[in-house]
């Protein structure tokens, strides 16, 4: 029982209810020396696993209830007991609100890195330059990309200067430094090349197709 439901967790996984946010990423991100000790105050970026059930109905705004969380991906170390990594539910408290924190500190460096400067910038920008270079300006997709194109290469400048300029708001705002920053970027590229993104596979990949054929 969670959030006042009764969640039978085999039978929700069989029938597709339950969604996984998994920041595998952001691990393969880190330096390879990162530990998980932050008490001599260096940034310190977790790597959660989140599980959601959906529950129509359940709140107003959202069909996702939130089931659990852990916090990192690393198991507990066998010789270290002082090292837990332990998986918190709605039912533990303050230290469910600490792990939901956590979690939005990785998914908005996600975000940040991945989902919204890799994932639409970046990759807009190899088209930025076909379509004046390869289009004439009066065929239908070059006036089709034109104003969703204008800004990206300017856009684009500001990003880089942010990603590498230590003085700029990206080094102080978010928790993983610019290296990290830059590898989660790196790694999410190697793993989903920009084809994978084209809208059949992307609803294929998420199993939301046959949702919008009925």
């Amino acid at each position: 029982a969670t959030h006042g439901l009764v969640v039978a967790l085999a039978d929700s996984a069989l029938r597709g209810r339950l969604f996984v946010a998994d920041f595998r990423v952001i691990q393969q991100a880190l330096p390879e020396d990162r530990t998980r000790d932050s008490r001599w105050r260096d940034k310190y970026l977790p790597t959660p696993i989140g599980v959601f059930l959906e529950a129509p109905g359940h709140y107003e705004s959202c069909d996702l209830v939130p089931l659990a969380i852990q916090i990192d991906q690393r198991q507990p170390s066998e010789t270290d007991p002082c090292d837990p990594n332990p998986v918190h539910t709605p039912e533990d408290g303050w230290a469910w609100q600490i792990a939901k924190s956590y979690f939005e500190t990785a998914d908005v460096q996600f975000h940040l890195s991945a989902g919204h400067t890799l994932r639409t910038h970046l990759l807009m920008e190899p088209f930025c330059l076909a379509t004046p270079r390869q289009l004439s300006e009066s065929h239908p997709i070059h006036v089709f990309l034109e104003p969703h194109l204008r800004y990206t290469l300017a856009t684009n400048q500001a990003a880089y200067t942010y990603a590498t300029n230590r003085k700029k708001a990206w080094y102080e705002f978010y928790g993983g430094t610019l290296e990290i920053q830059r590898n989660i970027a790196k790694q999410d590229f190697l793993e989903r090349p920009y084809r994978d993104f084209a809208l059949d596979k992307n609803l294929a990949a998420r199993d939301v197709r046959t949702h919008l054929s009925t």
